[in-house]
């Protein structure tokens, strides 16, 4: 993955040599992505076999492009320096791409989906921090939390971590256990940050995370999760910390309708990851990194132990060809005696 998202990124920079000829051709693949899309939709033949054209990585890959693109030659910062007053063309294909991409991820709303649903969503908060873009994006997390592989009790199993990374769906020998249940919980807390991180110094804050602390909080109460709850708690606990410290912030200032200069100025010296929310998605990030760490080291040791059953079954199968052949020579001594 990390190979594949290099190549993506030095071809979204390829597309900002001529961003005349990189609208036309942006234009006419979000176009095609979406006709997929409305087919899917409309699927009425082949119903079950229709969603097949969206969910898979060629669909995905090509969305996450695409928001690549889009992320890099509609950075307000590049195009003050490359067009000035002006705004990139590019700019205008966020909305179609963000519609496709929501429309995407709401085609399957279940849990053997929420793979993908995830690595949209981080394409999502990709094109929102770099172009300024506000996407609703909460919605879409919070959707998870309705899910039965959340609210009902899960079925323990040995299974290891399952790669939310490298995957889109999850097999059905994952659904309704512990193990994928705490990967969701995860993901969850995790993505509610990180959407949250990009306002953390707008003036807005303690206003956009209201609903968003309303909702956990009657989870929670709903909830008998220990764990997640805990995680929960410290989530809204940031969260608060940040809107009073927005508050605190904003209540020395003069700002309207008429004096948008103030909030656009507003905490524009200070860097995000010392807001309180900034210093806890710090820390959760290098969790996430150790995370993936062992993740990665305990599927190599799958994939080692596989290897030496199929070796080991490989030489049994050698070893009873052996005796058969061994066996039948003797079969044909006895005979010829």
């Amino acid at each position: 993955m990390p190979l594949l998202n290099f190549c993506k990124n030095s071809a979204a920079e390829l597309y900002g040599i001529d961003e005349t000829v990189a609208y036309q051709v942006g234009f006419e693949y979000v176009r095609q992505l979406a006709i997929h899309l409305r087919n899917s939709i409309n699927a009425t033949s082949n119903a079950k076999e229709g969603y097949k054209t969206i969910y898979n990585w060629q669909y995905c890959h090509s969305l996450d492009f695409w928001s690549r693109v889009l992320a890099q030659q509609c950075n307000p910062e590049k195009e003050l320096q490359t067009h000035k007053s002006k705004e990139s063309p590019l700019r205008q294909l966020i909305y179609p791409l963000v519609q496709v991409t929501l429309g995407a991820i709401r085609l399957i709303p279940t849990a053997q989906f929420f793979p993908l649903r995830f690595y949209l969503i981080r394409s999502l908060i990709r094109l929102s921090q770099s172009t300024g873009v506000f996407i609703p994006i909460f919605p879409l997390i919070i959707e998870v939390l309705n899910s039965t592989a959340i609210t009902k009790n899960p079925k323990k199993t040995n299974l290891p971590p399952f790669d939310f990374e490298n995957n889109v769906k999850v097999n059905q020998q994952y659904l309704g256990t512990k193990v994928y249940q705490d990967g969701l919980t995860e993901q969850f807390v995790e993505l509610t940050a990180e959407f949250f991180v990009l306002y953390s110094k707008s003036v807005a804050f303690p206003e956009l995370t209201t609903p968003a602390v309303i909702s956990l909080r009657r989870f929670i109460k709903k909830s008998k999760n220990s764990k997640f709850n805990k995680q929960l708690g410290q989530l809204i606990e940031k969260l608060n910390e940040n809107a009073k410290f927005i508050s605190g912030k904003r209540s020395n200032i003069e700002y309207g309708p008429s004096n948008k200069q103030e909030v656009a100025l507003f905490l524009n010296d200070l860097k995000w990851e010392k807001t309180p929310l900034g210093q806890y998605v710090v820390v959760q990030r290098k969790v996430k990194e150790e995370r993936l760490r062992l993740l990665k080291e305990a599927i190599e040791q799958d994939e080692e132990a596989k290897s030496k059953r199929n070796d080991m079954d490989e030489d049994e199968e050698a070893e009873a060809a052996l005796d058969e052949v061994e066996s039948d020579e003797d079969e044909e001594e006895e005979s010829d005696e």
